[in-house]
C-alpha cells in the first residue's frame, strides 16, 4: 500500500466516522435523552434533602481529521478550586445569559481553548450526568475539523490533549476502579492518555459515547 492509498484510507475512515455520528444523533430526535447516571440524594446533599441542582455544559469536541481523529479535552490547572489538575471537556456552569446548554458548552469552549461557535458543528446532546457535587451536567457533542488553532486560556487550561478517537470509542479502553467519597466507595471507568488519567464523569460520558457508537457500528453491520 503506498502513501495515496493510505491517505485515502484515512480520509474514508474519518468520514465515516462522521456519518455513524450523525446517523446517531439524527436517530435520537428532539426529546432529550434519559440521563447517564443520577446520584440518590443522601449521597448529594444528605438524607431527605432537597436537592437543587446547579447547570452546567460541556463540550466533547470531536476533531476530524484523516491524519487521525480525536476527541479535545483540557487539563485543569493546579491551582483551580474545583478538580484541579483533573482532565475534563471544556465547559462549566450555565450563566444567566446563556439559553441552553449548548450556549454554555460554547461559550465555556472559546474561554477555555479559543474555539469559537462557528468552528464546530452541533451534532446533538448526550443525556445529563448529575454529581455528587450537585451539578447537573449537559454533554454537548460537536464535530471540529481544525484544532491547530486551538489555545489554553493559561489561568483554568495547563495543557490542550487530543485523545485519539479509535482509543475513546473503544468501550475496552476504560477500566472499573474503586473510588471512595465522604466514606462511601463507588466505582468510576478511567483510562490513560499521553501520561494523564482520565476519570469519573469525563471517562463516563466518553465509555457512554462509546458503547452508543458501538451499538451503531452493530446495527449497520447487519
Amino acid at each position: 500500500m503506498n502513501l495515496d492509498d493510505i491517505n485515502q484510507a484515512n480520509n474514508a475512515s474519518a468520514l465515516s466516522m462522521q456519518g455513524k455520528l450523525r446517523h446517531y444523533f439524527d436517530r435520537q430526535g428532539p426529546a432529550d435523552p434519559a440521563p447517564l447516571a443520577h446520584m440518590r440524594e443522601d449521597q448529594v446533599h444528605g438524607k431527605d434533602k432537597l436537592i437543587v441542582y446547579r447547570e452546567a455544559a460541556v463540550l466533547v469536541p470531536v476533531h476530524i481529521n484523516p491524519l487521525g481523529s480525536s476527541i479535545v479535552l483540557t487539563l485543569r490547572t493546579a491551582h483551580l478550586s474545583s478538580h484541579a489538575g483533573q482532565v475534563s471537556f471544556p465547559g462549566g456552569t450555565k450563566e444567566d445569559s446563556d439559553r441552553s446548554p449548548i450556549d454554555t458548552a460554547l461559550r465555556e469552549s472559546e474561554e477555555e481553548i479559543g474555539l469559537t461557535a462557528g468552528d464546530v458543528e452541533i451534532l446533538g446532546k448526550l443525556g445529563s450526568f448529575f454529581m455528587p457535587s450537585g451539578y447537573r451536567i449537559t454533554p454537548v457533542v460537536g464535530i471540529i475539523r481544525e484544532a491547530n488553532h486551538l489555545q489554553a486560556c493559561p489561568h483554568e487550561v495547563a495543557q490542550i490533549i487530543q485523545l485519539p478517537l479509535h482509543i475513546a470509542l473503544n468501550p475496552n479502553s476504560y477500566e472499573s476502579v474503586a473510588f471512595t467519597r465522604d466514606g462511601v466507595t463507588h466505582q468510576v471507568w478511567e483510562l490513560f492518555t499521553e501520561g494523564h488519567r482520565v476519570w469519573g464523569a469525563t471517562a463516563s460520558i466518553l465509555r457512554h459515547l462509546a458503547e452508543e457508537m458501538t451499538l451503531v457500528n452493530l446495527a449497520l453491520e447487519k
